[in-house]
């Protein structure tokens, strides 16, 4: 036996940062590359305290900031979900979980590049026109958003876009 097959962790190490190195080569080096290395539900957290700072940024007033619940924000009497993504080995974001059966306005879908920062609003009603996919075979509850950055906007237009948004809500 060689000494490799007494030490499964470290076989199993070596083999993770081996894949890591082949699928975060676009990452490495660049500005947001730690963002990676969250899970899931923390590159969305992230996403949304991001979103919260951008609004309060620009004097917007949060009304109300749901942990958890049928959205994430209300700015004025608009409530707002946030899906976060990153950029994937196939040049897309895929924007988690998107659900139907929620109270929200309007959803942002907020991709994470290496090096840049994109988002889009969909109000509800014409987030029907996207096309959504569903996130298992037998169920209409949730959906991923699939998007390539070209088809968002980037983030230096956030203060148009939420004044817009915002500015609907008058």
């Amino acid at each position: 036996m060689t000494e490799s097959t007494h030490n499964p962790i470290g076989i199993l190490a070596a083999i993770v940062r081996r894949r890591l190195l082949e699928e975060q080569t676009d990452w490495v080096g660049k500005p947001l590359e730690e963002i990676k290395k969250l899970s899931g539900s923390s590159i969305g957290i992230a996403g949304e305290d991001f979103v919260e700072e951008m609004i309060l940024s620009l004097g917007c007033e949060i009304v109300d900031r749901k942990m958890r619940g049928e959205y994430d924000f209300k700015i004025r009497n608009i409530r707002l979900e946030i899906k976060t993504a990153t950029l994937d080995g196939n040049g897309s974001f895929q924007f988690n979980g998107i659900r139907y059966d929620k109270k929200y306005d309007v959803l942002m879908a907020l991709g994470i590049a290496p090096s840049q920062i994109f988002f889009r609003f969909w109000r509800i009603k014409d987030l029907h026109d996207e096309t959504l996919v569903r996130m298992a075979k037998d169920t209409n509850s949730a959906f991923k958003l699939t998007k390539k950055p070209e088809s968002l906007l980037e983030i230096s237009e956030f203060s148009d876009e939420i004044a817009r948004i915002v500015g609907d809500a008058t």
